[in-house]
């Protein structure tokens, strides 16, 4: 089930930049698939985290600092 839920997510960030790079959003050199991906393996690394230790303030200023990263 989780690695149905874990799919789904890719699929779904997957179109979005999909439709992002179709309206020039995004930057052409973007991989959808590949940054759906990356991002997707992110969050499952923040989920666990914040059942260890979570800190609101650090926590957005990673997920700002990895977004801005993939140019996002």
């Amino acid at each position: 089930m989780a690695a149905n839920a874990l799919e789904g997510l890719k699929g779904v960030l997957s179109e979005c930049l999909r439709l992002d790079l179709d309206n020039g959003v995004l930057p052409p050199s973007l991989d959808s698939q590949v940054t759906a991906s990356v991002v997707a393996t992110y969050l499952q690394g923040v989920w666990r985290l914040a059942l260890v230790d979570y800190d609101r303030p650090s926590f957005e200023q990673q997920v700002d600092t990895f977004l801005t990263g993939l140019g996002l």
